[in-house]
């Protein structure tokens, strides 16, 4: 009978193989697997919400100008790029993106929607765009001037008047403009400059016309208009220097009528000093009468240069018709004006 004193065998250790220790429960390493899973799911939704948080105000435009409505954040972000702006890029203006925006439901609207609702939509980009675009910086809205007309025109081919009156009187307009006519070349303004030759070609009958069309002038001016006169040669001479313009009352008028009077004729023929002097006057329109052709091409893009939203009307008198000026024409139309042109030889008919 064995003794019970005998202790219990043990497996005895095979050389090159390893025991194993026995299996224990898991359940518990599981669980605490599982916890921190589920802690780092929070924290990971906890970040990304702050952070789409932090950029959708960081990229929202401010100002009136704006136009991003609101949109989820979990469908309403677009994708981003390294810049932060959407995925089509920025806007012609620099604040709105191209980009898509899909609202809660799933649907797509594009920036040039018009329609808008509490926190699916977006302002359509292109409307502030045209906004923009058709105001001027400084809120000046322009038009284009138009082009001039160009065209030849002699006695037997009367000019149309600019602003043509509404009666047979040369008084027309709105306000206190009117429409002067000088040889048949009508003006419309309230600041005239008249810049005559007086050279001594200009000697006889042609200084005596000039001088009795510029008088008949005057007695449509009042008060309400400034004028100024030069007589010029290789030199000039102002009715009033200074640079300046003088109401047209009647002792101006009447001061001015007894300057012309004097005129006489004298000299060679220097049209660039006079026709800058005028332009510094700052007149709406100049009447320009000579008997020379000789503007080069440098004065004319001078003059052209300096003159402003000055219209400038040309009339030459010459003794044939072959020598009408290309050079005057193209200094009137380049400045809004009329060419005439008057063969002297038939003053009589003026």
């Amino acid at each position: 009978m064995l003794s019970s004193n005998v202790p219990p065998c043990h497996p005895v250790p095979v050389p090159g193989k390893v025991s194993m220790p026995p299996l224990e429960d898991s359940d518990d390493g599981d669980s605490t697997n599982k916890a921190l899973i589920v802690v780092a799911i929070v924290l990971g939704f906890f970040l990304l919400t702050l952070l789409l948080l932090l950029l959708v105000p960081a990229n929202a435009p401010t100002g009136s100008g704006g136009g991003r409505g609101k949109a989820g954040v979990g469908a309403g972000i677009g994708e981003q790029t390294d810049n932060g702006k959407g995925k089509n890029g920025p806007s012609d203006d620099g604040n709105n993106d191209e980009a898509e925006t899909v609202s809660e439901n799933g649907s797509k609207k594009s920036p040039t929607d018009h329609q808008t609702s509490d926190d699916t939509t977006t302002k359509a980009d292109d409307d502030h765009m045209s906004e923009q675009t058709n105001t001027a910086p400084g809120g000046d809205s322009r038009e284009p001037e138009p082009s001039p007309e160009e065209s030849i025109i002699d006695e037997q081919n009367p000019l149309p008047p600019e602003n043509p009156p509404s009666s047979s009187s040369n008084k027309s307009g709105n306000g206190s403009g009117i429409t002067l006519r000088v040889f048949g070349v009508d003006g419309y303004g309230t600041k005239f400059m008249y810049v005559f030759d007086r050279s001594g070609s200009m000697m006889g009958a042609k200084l005596d016309e000039v001088k009795k069309e510029l008088l008949k002038s005057f007695s449509d001016l009042d008060e309400r208009h400034q004028f100024n006169i030069i007589f010029y040669d290789d030199r000039y001479d102002v009715w009033k220097p200074g640079g300046k313009l003088i109401v047209a009352g009647e002792s101006a008028k009447k001061d001015a009528e007894e300057f012309v009077q004097k005129i006489t004729h004298r000299g060679g023929t220097q049209h660039l000093p006079p026709l800058l002097e005028a332009i510094k006057c700052g007149p709406n329109v100049i009447f320009f009468l000579t008997d020379g052709q000789d503007l080069t091409e440098t004065q004319l893009d001078e003059v052209c240069r300096k003159s402003g939203n000055i219209c400038i009307h040309v009339i030459q008198f010459a003794e044939s018709d072959q020598e009408q000026s290309e050079i005057l024409r193209r200094l009137a139309s380049r400045n809004r004006g009329r060419y005439k042109f008057i063969n002297v030889t038939t003053m009589d008919s003026l």
